[in-house]
This record gives C-alpha cells, sequence and structure tokens, in this order.
C-alpha cells in the first residue's frame, strides 16, 4: 500500500493495494483468485474487460466500481486459469482509473519509495538494548491504526472478528474511541513520534465544533457521531461466528474514564514538547 513523501503534495497515500510478485527459482504454477463483493456482500457485481485493466462495479451503481490492474494475462484472472510464473509479476488493486502507465517498473518503484519512508519512520522510534524488533512491529501497528486525513486512531481494521470462536461477541471496532486512541497516543509520543500526536489533537479539536458539543466515547474515522450498528444476516463471519455487525451502538454509551486519558495526552503533548 504506497504510502511516501512527494515535493509538492506532502504525503502520497492513494487508495491501492499492490502486489509484486517476484520469481526466485523454477517455474511455479499459480491461480489467481479475483473475486471482489461490493457493499459487503449485499450487491451484485459486473467484471468489464479493457485492454489495460478490469473493472469490477455494482449492478446497482456503475459508479462504485474498483479496477484492477496486472502484468497477467487477464482472461487468466477473470476465468481462474492456472499460470506458470516464468519472470516477475504485479497486480495492483486501485479504487480510481490510473491516469498513467502501469508496469513492472513502477510497481517496483512504488515498492521501494514505500519501504524507504517506513525505514525512516522506524529509524526516528526510540531504541532499545532488549525486544527491540518486537517494540518495533507493534509501534508499526499503531501508526496504521492512524488515519493520516484527520488524525483519527482506530481500534481495528477489521469488523466482526469474535472474541470467542462461535459466539456473538463479534464487534465492529474500525472506530476511534477516544481512550483506546489516547493510550496509542500517548504510546506514539513517549517513543518519538510527535506528529501522530499532533494529528490526534487536531481530530478531538475537530468533534468540538461548539461550546454546547459533548463529547462522546466513539467516533467515525472522520469524526462521525452516529454509528448506527446493523447486523449482515446474509454473511456467515469468521469461523461461521454470526452474527456479522457493521457500526457500533456503543457511541450512545457514557464512559467518564475516556477524559482521563484523553487529558494525559494534551498534558504530556503541550508540557514536554
Amino acid at each position: 500500500m504506497p504510502r511516501y513523501h512527494t515535493v509538492d503534495e506532502g504525503y502520497y497515500t492513494p487508495p491501492e493495494v499492490h502486489r509484486y510478485i517476484r520469481l526466485l527459482a523454477g517455474k511455479p504454477q499459480l491461480r489467481i483468485y479475483y473475486d471482489p463483493i461490493l457493499n459487503y456482500a449485499r450487491e451484485q457485481v459486473e467484471h468489464i474487460k479493457y485492454p489495460d485493466y478490469i473493472r469490477t462495479n455494482s449492478v446497482k451503481n456503475i459508479r462504485d466500481s474498483i479496477y484492477l490492474y496486472s502484468s497477467f494475462q487477464l482472461d487468466d484472472i477473470l476465468e481462474h486459469r492456472e499460470i506458470v510464473l516464468e519472470k516477475d509479476e504485479y497486480l495492483l488493486l486501485a479504487y480510481s482509473q490510473k491516469l498513467v502507465k502501469i508496469d513492472i517498473k513502477r510497481i517496483y518503484l512504488e515498492y521501494q519509495r514505500t519501504k524507504v519512508y517506513w525505514l525512516n519512520w522506524d529509524n526516528r522510534s526510540r531504541k532499545f538494548r532488549k525486544y527491540n524488533e518486537l517494540v518495533s512491529r507493534s509501534l508499526l501497528i499503531l501508526k496504521l491504526m492512524s488515519y493520516q486525513e484527520t488524525g483519527a486512531v482506530l481500534a481495528a481494521l477489521t469488523t466482526s472478528i469474535p472474541e470467542t470462536i462461535g459466539e456473538v461477541r463479534n464487534w465492529d471496532y474500525r472506530f476511534c474511541w477516544i481512550r483506546d486512541a489516547s493510550m496509542s497516543i500517548e504510546t506514539l509520543l513517549k517513543m518519538g513520534h510527535r506528529e501522530a500526536a499532533g494529528r490526534y489533537i487536531g481530530f478531538v479539536k475537530s468533534v468540538l465544533r461548539s461550546k454546547s458539543d459533548s463529547f462522546q466515547i466513539i467516533y467515525g474515522i472522520n469524526g462521525e457521531r452516529v454509528l448506527q450498528e446493523e447486523i449482515l444476516p446474509e454473511l456467515a463471519g469468521y469461523e461461521n461466528s454470526r452474527p456479522v455487525r457493521i457500526g457500533n451502538a456503543a457511541y450512545t454509551q457514557r464512559q467518564n474514564d475516556s477524559l482521563g486519558y484523553l487529558m494525559d495526552v494534551f498534558y504530556r503533548y503541550y508540557y514536554h514538547f
């Protein structure tokens, strides 16, 4: 997932997933299963093949679409044919049609730029004599939970992963809990990443639009206040752990301890820096 600095536009973070497939030895055989389903499997899709890409769109709304670029034959992808890997190949899944030509060199360049960004970010972190590699991996996870556009820090990147397989405690945690986010930001602050804390504080300020606004314990990724919970009965869930949920009714709850964690982050940010 590309991410790096540019000269004119700050961060380059397109909504894309790249897969670079390297041939190490021999002639391995593989199949590609490309089967995206939009809107939580509530809408059927159709695949339209163009010379350079496959556009997959909702039957209900053709503007709701994604684009797959690849160095493989597009018919081989759509028909799940067996492919013999004879050289390096790529797949690129994007939310928008690309204006520039996509080829293996560009994919490799995006990979290297992104790798350098993350190596530099990790290098700025505080280091330890023991367990430093484990600490670094944990910090990367916290960083990945931080949304660049607004500064919100998510509790999870998934929905409905069960607390116990086969039971019903399957919640949607793709939201910003003030308590959890504040603890994550406190950790990043201690490790030397002040910029993440600054964006998070900006997010907190943005959700209070007037003096009459009150804090919630949880907000959407863009500061949404109403997070209506909904069950999706057509989905089986992880390891058949129903129900699958989107939204979270916890936004109506009151948890006073959240403000304590938030005030601690504000204190550390403004006092120590």
